[in-house]
């Protein structure tokens, strides 16, 4: 109707002059009408086909709306509530952060955050969650996952506690008193499996499940923790602490964001995933 010419026609479908021709019989099959009527220089439209276009041109607006869809969301003026799961660490590090923005730039948006220590495809599917915040780890294929950031292990005690008036060495380090935290399991922790590689482990004398009570007594103690450096950066001013590097090797790791494959397309998830990432980039 548009081009009033196979040809044509053809050459805009990217079709052949063949399959135009042959789509235009089926339509006049179907509507039992020729439609197109060939002229001296045109094809020119029966009645029942000027009655039949607009009709046809708005059913195909439609069908195109559907599939190109997009529903924006309308952060500024939203109320809703984003179920999160995080552990410690990511509670500790990152959410200040990300509420002073998310109040910042949409102040009707709620969170609600469970403590989670480990994600499965079970807590999305059953509702219980919408976005996971932790440790990375390895996922089933239903869960998808974006790196965030890194982070490694640093010494922390109070600011004048010897350590920081002597060389740091491993021995130094093994016959101090530690402090550990025991957060996630009771597996060994990320230092003394470094430690165990070497065949060594060092003294613990005080073992607790929670940061806060953790950076409490190191201030009041001479007790020595070896706690995540992002960690340590949100208490040192707090509880007059301090940090240096361990006097061995002790593997970092990363935190990541994770949902279900079956939310990607949820416009409100995709803003939130977006402006974590954000925040994690500016502040880590």
């Amino acid at each position: 109707m548009q081009k009033q010419n196979v040809s044509a026609a053809a050459e805009c479908l990217h079709l052949t002059q063949p399959a135009i021709s042959n789509s235009l019989q089926q339509l006049r099959a179907l509507f039992q009408d020729e439609l197109l009527i060939r002229g001296p220089k045109k094809m020119v439209p029966t009645q029942k086909a000027l009655l039949l276009a607009p009709q046809v041109e708005q059913a195909l607006r439609q069908l195109e709306n559907i599939i190109f869809y997009t529903d924006e969301f309308e952060y500024q003026t939203s109320r809703r509530t984003f179920y999160l799961g995080m552990t410690d660490y990511a509670e500790y590090v990152l959410l200040p952060k990300l509420y002073e923005q998310l109040n910042l730039l949409a102040p009707g948006v709620c969170l609600k955050i469970s403590s989670y220590n480990e994600f499965s495809s079970e807590y999305f599917e059953a509702e219980k969650l919408e976005l996971g915040i932790g440790l990375e780890r390895k996922f089933p294929k239903q869960l998808q996952t974006q790196r965030l950031f890194s982070d490694h292990p640093v010494c922390v005690a109070h600011a004048s506690h010897p350590i920081f008036k002597q060389p740091w060495t491993l021995e130094a380090y093994l016959q101090a008193a530690h402090l550990a935290t025991c957060v996630y399991s009771e597996e060994l922790s990320r230092v003394d499996q470094a430690l165990k590689k070497l065949n060594l482990s060092r003294n613990i004398k005080l073992t607790l499940q929670n940061f806060l009570p953790a950076f409490e007594t190191l201030a009041t103690s001479d007790l020595i923790g070896t706690f995540s450096k992002n960690v340590v950066m949100q208490f040192e001013h707090q509880y007059s602490l301090k940090y240096t590097a361990p006097p061995f090797e002790i593997p970092g790791f990363h935190i990541g964001q994770v949902w279900h494959r079956q939310q990607n397309n949820d416009s409100g998830l995709t803003w939130l995933r977006a402006l974590v990432k954000r925040v994690c980039d500016t502040s880590f």
